[in-house]
């Protein structure tokens, strides 16, 4: 066979392997929500800013958020339960408080870490707005104040 022929085969061969692995229990619905969304959890007297990303190996997220004091980084499973519904459940926080109760601006917000902690500790809804480019939250209490995620679709996401 010359090296043409082999190179065309193994070029199917690939074709079809990656055909397997991303057509293997796809669902056109999903991606609607894969990729990254940038946004913020909010509340009246408080915002911090981030991003959403929503992988579809093992329907993974990462979700990072920053405020005045500190930051949070979550990460753990997604799965689409309702129509336009998608659950986030979270497996790991990980809370940077810019260096803790000594570097803390009294006059700045703060939420305490424990209570991020507590309130990822549980599932959380997410629901795609009608114009399928923003994801927003349920109100979710946080230590004594409420709040809500809202992400938009960042330029380049599948519709």
């Amino acid at each position: 066979m010359s090296k043409l022929t082999l190179t065309a085969l193994g070029a199917i061969l690939i074709f079809l392997l990656w055909s397997v692995v991303v057509g293997r229990g796809a669902n056109k619905e999903l991606g609607a929500y894969l990729g990254m969304w940038t946004g913020q959890l909010s509340s009246d007297d408080l915002k911090m800013t981030g991003y959403l990303r929503l992988k579809g190996a093992n329907k993974q997220f990462e979700m990072h958020l920053e405020g005045p004091q500190q930051a949070v980084d979550v990460t753990g499973t997604w799965a689409l339960e309702k129509a336009s519904s998608l659950v986030l459940r979270a497996t790991d926080v990980k809370i940077d408080d810019f260096g803790g109760a000594a570097k803390r601006d009294p006059n700045k917000p703060y939420l305490d870490n424990g209570d991020l902690r507590e309130a990822y500790a549980s599932p959380f809804v997410l629901k795609l707005t009608q114009n399928k480019e923003t994801l927003e939250s349920l109100p979710l209490q946080i230590g004594g104040a409420r709040f809500t995620h809202r992400f938009d679709r960042t330029f380049g996401n599948v519709r």
